[in-house]
């Protein structure tokens, strides 16, 4: 049994030295996997798209038209930026939708923009329609008595605090810079500024 040890032990040493590459010995060349030449460094910036100041009652309308964009390679991102003090401007909830369609056709005939009608179930403010969000009170004062001269009697503002976004689109192309442009000319109160962000 001793020698049969002293054998196997003797075996192990041999196959060892066989197989481990010697001191003299130079390890095989293995290929380049990389080309330096090839390597191209990408800027720690990129050009982006805010469209900013959206707040509450106007978000969805806005990731709706939004999302039927064409991207592309372009990134989008929605980011908030806290609350903000406002004043909406507004017709008061109607009923039913025939007296909303009739408010709709009084407000095409005046030429008065409507950013969009209220939708939030059994709410006090459900099928309100919104003229205007803006920032200060003298602002909403004088909407307000301008379209009451037109006709609108019923026209009210209210202070109300919405959370606030921006969608941050990163490498737009210019058709889509062109699109937008288009779109938030729909939305009153909100601004496009074209900056640079970092890169994701």
């Amino acid at each position: 049994m001793k020698k049969f040890f002293v054998f196997l032990l003797l075996a192990n040493i041999s196959a060892a030295l066989y197989f481990n590459v010697g001191p003299g010995d130079k390890p095989t060349a293995q290929p380049s996997l990389l080309h330096p030449e090839k390597i191209v460094l990408l800027p720690d910036k990129v050009a982006c798209l805010k469209w900013g100041k959206l707040l509450d009652p106007v978000l969805q309308p806005a990731r709706t038209v939004i999302a039927e964009l064409p991207f592309g390679q372009s990134h989008l991102t929605e980011v908030p930026e806290g609350k903000v003090a406002v004043y909406w401007v507004h017709i008061p909830a109607l009923k039913t939708p025939q007296e909303i369609a009739r408010q709709i056709d009084v407000l095409k005939k005046l030429k008065v923009p409507h950013l969009l009608i209220q939708e939030n179930g059994e709410g006090p403010w459900h099928n309100t329609i919104a003229l205007a969000i803006l920032r200060d009170k003298p602002a909403a004062d004088a909407l307000v008595k301008q379209l009451r001269d037109q006709g609108l009697a019923h026209v009210k503002h209210s202070a109300h605090i919405f959370q606030q976004f921006v969608f941050v689109i990163r490498g737009p192309s210019a058709q889509l810079a062109r699109q937008l442009q288009s779109i938030v000319q729909r939305f009153p109160g909100t601004g496009l500024e074209m900056t640079e962000c970092d890169r994701i």
